[in-house]
């Protein structure tokens, strides 16, 4: 029974009465033009799912093909093999390694296939490799760009401090700490070249006073021992 939408003037109380009369007085099954009209659908590669429920493609109720493949059992034994047939082509065409949806990535930029494809080894994952460049890659904010000069003028932290989180002479990593990554900063150094030279200047001293860090708690460690 099909309830899509409703007219100016019709009701659903209207459309389910209708859909009442349609079937009233009828046999049992299908009569022979619907049993066609069905057939035909399963050979235009639809399911029996599909000529069953609520749609664009509805011809009858699932409890009256049932009873026709009980009345007429060849007819339903050729329909149930097309509608499973139909079904897995639908299932092949959906799969993650054939699908259209996977065809280009999720911005719709860039095929996924050849070297532009990256496979995780997670549940089969896919991911779009020129996406992943230009996310590494992208420009620093004016945010991130302040912090990172105050982080190595003020606060006389390293680079690997900033990028990694690792602290000055060495340690656990605090992730808490990460301004930008390694390959952000990069770009920007190159994209950015005043910006570079300004964080090369002082980043020489802060990690001479780093190693000096490392290597006094080295000899620490020793006397301790």
């Amino acid at each position: 029974m099909e309830i899509k939408w409703v007219p100016l003037g019709q009701s659903i109380p209207d459309k389910i009465r209708a859909a009442h009369y349609r079937w009233l007085n009828m046999p049992p099954g299908l009569i022979p033009e619907l049993a066609s009209k069905f057939m035909l659908g399963l050979h235009g590669r639809k399911t029996v799912k599909d000529l069953t429920d609520t749609g664009d493609h509805y011809i009858c109720s699932y409890l009256r093909f049932k009873k026709h493949c009980l009345m007429h059992p060849e007819w339903g034994a050729e329909a149930r093999c097309l509608s499973e047939l139909n079904s897995t082509a639908k299932k092949i065409a959906n799969h993650y390694s054939k699908g259209k949806q996977f065809e280009f990535c999720k911005s719709g930029r860039h095929r996924m296939e050849g070297d532009n494809l990256m496979k995780g080894s997670v549940h089969r994952s896919r991911f779009c490799r020129a996406c992943w460049l230009e996310k590494m890659t992208r420009p620093m904010t004016a945010e991130e760009i302040t912090a990172v000069k105050h982080a190595v003028m003020v606060e006389k932290r390293t680079i690997n401090n900033i990028t990694n989180g690792t602290p000055l002479g060495g340690g656990p990593r605090d992730r808490s700490r990460v301004i930008v990554s390694s390959s952000i900063l990069a770009a920007q150094y190159k994209r950015d070249p005043a910006f570079a030279a300004e964080i090369r200047n002082h980043i020489a001293g802060n990690i001479s006073r780093a190693q000096r860090v490392r290597y006094s708690r080295i000899a620490v460690a020793t006397v301790r021992q």
